[in-house]
Parts: structure tokens; sequence; C-alpha cells
């Protein structure tokens, strides 16, 4: 008992010290300064301060994203604190220990008491990981954490057994909410069917209808988010991964992979990684899916897959190295965590080398993922500084040049329009600034 209590508070201890690690790290260095996309979110915190904003502006499409609730979400923080984007970076690391929390639930409902310690620690620290570095210090990116946080949220909420109306429904709203983020929120539909025909069972008459309303409800989000899309401009056909179907696998299987991959691994080392990781969820996803406790588990592992096709679909054109982008981390994770989570669930013979293969697996997962971390910790340092060396001269110069603002973003003109209009109402980057210097 003694050993069991301790356990519990070196555990509890660690995901502390590593959320607390995490924040440290996005405020070290911190620079309230926009960068890339995040300047389209000038024209809603200047509207905001003229009471102009408009229910068009914010479901404009954004690529092929409808951002309407993070955009409320930045237009809600302007006004509570005035818009700095390092409010945004600490609200990324809020929905990250939202999104541990859940987790914490879910495995102490569905992993054996004996392992749920293990289970939660290991589960914690991958989800905790810096590979993820863009979205952390990126206050843009809250969109991904506000998706990942759904996700998670729904998988609880209708993985399981006995769901109710009243379950069911908040699952529906998460549901809206997460789809009209991003994209990949869209996700959450597939996502809770296959959690309530897993955990109910796909013969259940319960179980088909409440699955039959989330889809419903799915298909009348996504009907809407559809009206009057229109396809980004740039981007390569959707047909591309059909007539190059190797690079459409190596991109699936390296944007799983690269939560343990990253510089200096090569995008085919990487794939070969995440090759691993697909097949163990897969061997253990089928051996487990009758079992109602391994529902929301494999259920996050494939939307994290699906997630990963679908992206491969619309971006391999790019090219196979773009798999490797930090942002992706974020929902890629999703096929570790359920693998962990199913590796918990199992039952294992006295045998002893299927023992040593695992006890050899972990090793090498976790010397991969702490290099991933390093390689994710100096990436967040030189994006800081990156920002710090543009911010002076954007903020303290009443007309900058081309040069610092190309730093932020790609057109200098979009940037100059704004600046001025954010210096106007004290916001943005201006927040506390004095005059500038002619």
């Amino acid at each position: 008992m003694f050993a069991t209590k301790t356990f519990e508070r070196v555990v509890a201890a660690w995901i502390v010290v590593m959320l607390v690690a995490v924040a440290a790290i996005v405020l070290s260095g911190a620079v309230n300064l926009p960068f890339w996309d995040e300047w389209e979110w000038a024209d809603y915190v200047i509207a905001a301060h003229h009471n102009a904003v408009t229910l068009s502006q914010l479901w404009a499409q954004h690529n092929e994203h409808r951002m309407f609730f993070p955009r409320l979400v930045v237009i809600v923080l302007d006004k509570l604190h005035g818009w700095d984007t390092i409010d945004e970076t600490l609200l990324n690391v809020t929905m990250l220990a939202g999104i541990v929390w859940i987790a914490a639930t879910m495995i102490r409902r569905t992993i054996p008491r004996a392992r749920q310690l293990v289970a939660l620690a290991a589960i914690a620290t991958l989800l905790c990981t810096l590979r993820q570095e863009e979205n952390l210090v990126w206050g843009f990116q809250i969109a991904w954490f506000m998706v990942a946080l759904g996700l998670y949220a729904v998988a609880a909420l209708v993985g399981r057994p006995v769901r109710g109306p009243r379950r069911i429904a908040a699952a529906i709203a998460i549901g809206v909410v997460v789809s009209y983020s991003m994209s990949s929120g869209l996700l959450v539909w597939p996502l809770g069917i296959i959690a309530i025909l897993l955990a109910g069972g796909i013969r259940d008459p319960d179980a088909l209808f409440d699955a039959g309303a989330f889809a419903a409800a799915g298909a009348a989000v996504s009907a809407l988010y559809f009206r009057g899309y229109q396809t980004p401009g740039g981007h390569p056909p959707l047909t591309f991964g059909l007539t190059h179907p190797t690079a459409f696998v190596e991109y699936v299987a390296a944007y799983v992979g690269s939560v343990f991959g990253g510089r200096p691994f090569t995008v085919a080392e990487t794939a070969v990684i995440g090759a691993v990781g697909i097949a163990a969820f897969a061997v253990l996803a089928v051996r487990r899916w009758r079992d109602p406790l391994a529902a929301p588990w494999i259920a996050l592992g494939c939307v994290s897959l699906l997630g990963a096709v679908i992206t491969a679909a619309g971006r391999v054109g790019f090219g196979t190295d773009q798999a490797l982008s930090s942002r992706y981390v974020t929902l890629s994770v999703g096929v570790w965590v359920g693998l962990a989570a199913l590796l918990a669930q199992a039952r294992y013979a006295p045998f002893p080398l299927r023992r040593i293969v695992l006890a050899g697996a972990a090793v090498a997962a976790a010397v991969l993922f702490v290099h991933a971390n390093l390689i994710g910790f100096d990436d967040q340092r030189t994006f800081k500084e990156r920002l710090a060396g543009a911010y002076f001269s954007l903020v303290d110069v009443a007309e900058p040049s081309d040069g610092p603002i190309g730093i932020v973003f790609p057109d200098p003109g979009f940037v100059s329009a704004r600046l001025p209009l954010l210096r106007a109402v004290r916001d943005g980057p201006f927040l506390g600034r004095s005059a500038p210097a002619p």
C-alpha cells in the first residue's frame, strides 16, 4: 500500500512538472507579435474595437478551414486583456492540461488498476511532447488544441456501454465547436460513431440509435461546413496520391512516426517508425475491438490514422517532407496514445521472450522520444529568436522596413496596412508600448 501511494505521488508530480515545464518553455522569451496566418486576426481585433465584427467575417474560409470559434476566442481574449499572442499560447497549454486530465479519467475507467499509473505516466508524457512545438508557441494554433481537446472529450463521453441522451447531446455540441474550428475537427464525427459502436456493440439497438443520431448531426454540420466552400488555390490536386501511391503511403507513415522522428532522421526513416506504430496499433485493435473498454482508445487511434490519410490526400503534392511538420503531432500522437492504452489493457502470458521484446521496444521508444523532444525544444527556441529579432523593428519604428516585416509575414504590404491601425487602438504588439521613434 505504501509503495502504491508513493508511486501515485511520483506520477502526479511528474505530470505537474511536465505541464509546468511546457508552460515555462512557452513563456521563455515569449514575444507578443503575430506570425504569418495570425496577422489575419488583426482584422477581427481592429473591427472588435469599433464593434464592427460580422458573422460573415467569423465564418469566412481560411485555406480549407472554418475557424469560427478560434476567431471568436481571440475576440473574447482581446476584450478581456487585449490581443496578446502570449495569452493564446498559455491557452494552448491550458487545453493541453485538459487533454491530460480527460485521458486520466478514461484510464481510471478502462485500464486495470494495477497498470493505471504506468499507463497514465506514459500517455501524459506522449501528450506533452515538445515535438508539437509549433502549436505550443504559436498563438494561431489554438485551433489544433481545441480540436484535440474536443476529440478526447467526445471519446470519453460516448466511448462507454451506457451513454444516455445528455452525453450524446454534449458530444454533438462539442462536435459543432471543433468542426468549425478547423477542418480536422470534422474527424470528431467518425470518432464518435466508432466509439459508440465499439462500446455498445454493433448489434445493440441503443448503440445503433445513438450512432445514427450522432452521424445525422455530423452530416448536417458537414453540409453547412461545405456550403459555399472554395477549394484553396495553390494546393495540389487530391488525385496526386493516387498517381503517386508510394509517396502517399510514406507521407501517412511519416505523419504518424514524426512523434518520435524529426531531424536528423529522413522522411523514409521516420516513416519506418510510423509503420511500426501503425502495425502494432492495428494488431491490438483487431484483437480487442470486442472489448467495450478498448472503444475510446481504438477510436482515438483510428481517427488519428484517418487524419493522416486525409492530410496526405491534400498535402502530399507539396512533398513528403511536409509530413514532418510539428503542427501535425498534436493529432498524430493519438495513434501512440491508443497503442499505449491497448498495451496496458492486454493480458500477458508468462512468456519471457514477449516481455523482453516489449521492454526493449519501450526503451527504444523512450530514447527516440527524448531525442525528438530535444529537437522540438531547439526549434521553439529558434522560432522565438526570429520573432524577438523582428519585434523592436516593427513596434518602435514609425515606418518599419520590409525586411523585419518579411520575417513575420510573406506579404509586407499586408502587415504595413495593419500596423498603424493596431497602433491607433494600442492593441496587439502595441499593448503597453510608447509612441514609436520617428
